[in-house]
């Protein structure tokens, strides 16, 4: 924990636990990793997607 740092607060089971944003994204990249082919680059897709949308507009 450093002064200034950002953690977001779990109320569990009568307790508080802070968790630390790094890892819960860190946490949540890694579950989503699990659906996503290898090779495959959600930015990209993404990128692709709005330029594709924008060509629409």
């Amino acid at each position: 924990m450093q002064e200034g740092g950002k953690f977001i607060l779990h109320v569990e089971a009568g307790q508080i636990r802070l968790e630390p944003i790094r890892a819960a994204v860190a946490c949540a990249q890694a579950m989503a990793s699990r659906y996503v082919p290898e090779g495959i680059s959600l930015v990209d897709e993404l990128s692709e997607e709005r330029r594709a949308a924008a060509g629409f507009e």
